[in-house]
């Protein structure tokens, strides 16, 4: 029998959907799922189906205030000795621990591909922050991305565009649309970005739209921008993320 890849991917929380596309992943290679954090800080629940991949928890709880750098860094570092990958996923490099993976993959000899949804749109964009992503990015062997967009982003900070791939923004079919059915709309309030929420939701689940297995979900980006105009419009001045809780100062986006 010949010997799967080794690969471990890296979360700061493996959720539901991180669990699908793991699951899926392990198919065909041999997967590893680190997550910083046991316990997660979003309403999604707890994934239902048995996990495929090994699952490896670091924490019991991680927050951006504990443990701290040097704890993060051991216990990442002993969890790839353990896991022995042939090639690490990051999740971006300001989500929670990126650059602590990194650093630890960097000094073992380790591949890196970095999982990125960022665009140019999503924020003004500064000369000297851009410098510090494209050394970070400069690290990473390849990119797997969501859309065009996010294409263009890595490509414009130095990643070639042969080692840039599409397919991170996908969904499991079978386990989302029964979830989706359960989704009270009407107690919602409908205000303007509300109903353009809902519109999403129907785009995303639509039986039209949805092929038999997994597939790039339009609808799910356009809904994460939504909620981002939304937020965006509450809160001036203050940064915007989805959910992304930074290791350090969260300047980069």
């Amino acid at each position: 029998m010949v010997d799967k890849p080794r690969i471990a991917v890296v979360f700061h929380h493996i959720g539901p959907y991180h669990h699908a596309r793991l699951n899926a992943a392990a198919d065909r290679l041999s997967v590893t799922g680190i997550e910083w954090s046991a316990k997660g800080y979003d309403a999604w629940g707890a994934a239902e189906s048995p996990a495929r991949y090994h699952k490896v928890s670091l924490f019991p709880e991680a927050t951006a205030h504990c443990p701290g750098n040097a704890e993060l860094k051991q216990a990442f570092c002993s969890a790839l000795e353990q896991a022995r990958p042939d090639v690490v996923a990051v999740n971006g490099w300001n989500n929670f621990g990126s650059l602590i993976a990194a650093n630890c993959c960097v000094r073992r000899g380790i591949p890196m591909v970095v999982m990125s949804e960022s665009s140019r749109q999503d924020e003004p964009r500064t000369w000297w922050k851009e410098a510090i992503k494209r050394r970070i990015v400069g690290l990473y062997s390849a990119a797997l991305v969501g859309g065009q967009r996010h294409v263009e982003y890595l490509a414009e900070l130095g990643m070639p565009r042969e080692r840039i791939f599409t397919g991170y923004d996908v969904v499991d079919n079978r386990l989302f649309p029964p979830a989706s059915a359960r989704i009270e709309i009407r107690t919602l309030q409908r205000s303007e970005v509300e109903t353009e929420i809902c519109a999403c939701l129907r785009i995303t689940f639509s039986p039209q739209r949805v092929s038999s297995r997994r597939r790039i979900s339009q609808g799910s980006s356009e809904l994460t921008r939504n909620i981002r105009r939304s937020r965006k419009s509450e809160v001036r001045g203050q940064e915007v993320g989805n959910n992304k809780r930074a290791v350090g100062p969260r300047c980069l986006g």
